[in-house]
């Protein structure tokens, strides 16, 4: 039986509205674009058009360069830009698992446990969250200097 996708709390919304905050300006843009008197419009009407034609280049450039990168190259990009938040409990981050399906496929394509840079990535039991904590280093025995046995 397939089973039906529930929307997403609240807050997930929140959160992918923050994450993705160029939306907010493009929406006051289209907003102050329909606010225009079709005078100023046809008068401005090159400049704008130019303006938006020069955004679109520029996601197409960004979107070039996104699609070059290697997967792990992306996994990096990724986990430095998603919007992580503090653990109440104080140990750690997360962030929704929505956001992040990248990050999400490496979790599981390494048994539910990703060791990348200075965090170890793991999903929520319930599947909903990426956690990260901090990597703990192998700390130097006492008594052990460098170079000694």
């Amino acid at each position: 039986m397939p089973q039906v996708r529930q929307p997403p709390p609240h807050e997930t919304l929140a959160e992918r509205w923050e994450a993705v905050k160029w939306l907010k300006g493009f929406g006051e843009l289209a907003l102050q674009l329909g606010d225009l008197d079709p005078e100023f419009l046809f008068t401005h009407d090159e400049v704008i058009e130019k303006l938006l034609r020069q955004v679109a280049a520029e996601i197409r450039h960004l979107k070039a360069a996104w699609e070059a990168l290697h997967d792990e190259n992306k996994l990096l990009e990724i986990t430095a830009s998603a919007p992580w938040r503090k653990s109440k409990t104080g140990e750690g981050e997360y962030v929704s698992a929505e956001l992040v399906p990248t990050l999400v496929g490496a979790i599981k394509a390494r048994q539910g446990r990703l060791y990348a840079g200075e965090y170890v990535y793991v999903l929520s039991r319930n599947g909903k969250w990426v956690q990260r904590y901090p990597r703990l280093r192998p700390q130097p025995r006492e008594g052990v200097k460098g170079g000694e046995r």
